[in-house]
């Protein structure tokens, strides 16, 4: 239960970092977070929406070096125009 608690907490962290960055990349990447004492992988991937003013955003979280996600969060964030 409690890693599952902190891979929900991690994934809505990253989504709402993504949303305040100005012009996020499309296509999935993955980064390494350290928190608790264990590494966490974060896998994005940020694609397209019907809508061309959002963009659709999928994190899934699991600990380092284990294939299970425990968490997986789905949204939406505003295109921004520059």
């Amino acid at each position: 239960v409690e890693e599952r608690l902190f891979a929900a907490w991690l994934a809505d962290n990253h989504l709402n970092e993504l949303r305040l960055q100005p012009s996020p990349t499309l296509g999935q990447q993955q980064r390494v977070v350290h928190m608790d004492r264990r590494d966490w992988l974060l896998r994005q991937h940020i694609s397209a929406s019907p809508d061309p003013r959002l963009l659709k955003v999928e994190v899934e979280v699991s600990l380092y070096a284990r294939e299970q996600a425990l968490h997986r969060t789905r949204g939406w964030m505003p295109v921004h125009h520059e």
